[in-house]
């Protein structure tokens, strides 16, 4: 299980507990839907392709390590692709902050907020989805979570 954190009432910079490498944290740009992820002194970076477009690929100098694909614009579910993987990232409910990760319609993973307004939470996930990959998830997931704070 990872537990995660913001590092203050208004950051979106997240502090990452329970992984199995340190140090590990996670941005999203306070200006675009891009940012970083940190794992095991290892910087990822999480891109958008254009402005308009619903696709984001993590990657660490040439290397695409996973992308995801937004399914629609009026659904906030994901398709989630790696070299190993093929993955959904899709919320519990139309109005619920909890997100599945799944596998062929079998749910292997979960984002959960500690509660309702909280940006805090944890990530129970299948040891065969790669850290790297559970914390883009999660990436996605608290983009998805600003998103909604926004509007």
């Amino acid at each position: 299980m990872i537990t995660f954190a913001p590092r203050s009432i208004a950051s979106w910079k997240y502090r990452l507990d329970g992984v199995s490498e340190l140090p590990a944290a996670l941005v999203i740009s306070i200006w675009k839907e891009e940012g970083r992820i940190t794992l095991g002194g290892r910087e990822y970076e999480v891109i958008k392709q254009s402005p308009m477009g619903g696709y984001w690929g993590i990657r660490r100098g040439d290397d695409v390590f996973a992308d995801a694909q937004k399914v629609s614009a009026m659904l906030r579910t994901f398709e989630i692709g790696t070299p190993d993987l093929d993955l959904v990232l899709r919320p519990k409910s139309a109005f619920s902050r909890i997100f599945f990760i799944e596998q062929n319609d079998i749910r292997i993973g979960t984002i959960r907020p500690r509660n309702w307004f909280s940006r805090k939470g944890r990530i129970e996930c299948d040891p065969l989805v790669p850290e790297l990959v559970q914390l883009f998830c999660l990436w996605i997931t608290a983009m998805m979570w600003r998103r909604s704070r926004r509007n």
